[in-house]
């Protein structure tokens, strides 16, 4: 709210944890100057660490026709971010209760707002080290985050998922995919009913008929 103040890392909190889009743009302000300024330093970053097909305009996602990504750059800026410990500490914690002051007369009021990690797979898949989702109608259910297992760290990033359901177990999917390489997990399970076949129809030159 106008006039509000809270802790940098409370902040980052509400950000990551939250989605909070308000935490956002008040942290580009005070690190690029303004949202324009920090998209700028967005964008350098993205492509000094070869994330070359993405372009920012805004700290927070919310939809702009000139602000794009793809699944493999947040792929690519998620493994810049989690070496960050704060970041790495952030993205794994589960809830948190972050302090707000109001400055407003004579005394300092203050509000404790509580966040809840939406990643799912804290509790659910082992070794998960944190990640972040996201949503807007315009992109639906996305998803980035990291696994390690036995020393073998693994990113999955997921864009455009129609549903949470659907997002969740795309996410565990490819993750047993990738481990069941290293005999760190079971390979995901065929689907229940065979995947169509492309077949390619060739016309038989002596008999002038159609051959599969």
């Amino acid at each position: 709210r106008a006039g509000e103040a809270a802790l940098t890392q409370d902040l980052l909190y509400g950000l990551m944890l939250k989605s909070g889009n308000d935490a956002a743009e008040t942290l580009a302000e005070a690190a690029g100057g303004s949202v324009a300024g920090f998209s700028g330093l967005m964008n350098a970053r993205a492509w000094q660490i070869g994330a070359r097909n993405s372009h920012f305009m805004n700290p927070h996602g919310l939809p702009d026709d000139e602000h794009y990504s793809t699944a493999y750059a947040l792929a690519l800026i998620f493994r810049q971010a989690i070496n960050h410990p704060v970041f790495a500490d952030i993205v794994r914690t589960r809830n948190a209760d972050l302090r707000i002051e109001s400055n407003q007369g004579m005394y300092s009021d203050w509000r404790m707002v509580p966040v809840v990690n939406h990643n799912r797979l804290l509790s659910s898949y082992e070794g998960t080290m944190g990640a972040k989702t996201g949503f807007t109608l315009k992109a639906r259910r996305c998803f980035v985050g990291e696994v390690e297992r036995d020393g073998v760290r693994l990113i999955v990033s997921i864009l455009n998922s129609p549903s949470s359901g659907s997002l969740w177990r795309d996410a565990r999917a490819l993750l047993d995919y990738g481990f069941s390489h290293y005999g760190l997990a079971s390979p995901p399970p065929m689907p229940a009913e065979p995947l169509p076949l492309l077949v390619r129809r060739e016309l038989d030159e002596e008999e002038g008929d159609l051959s599969l």
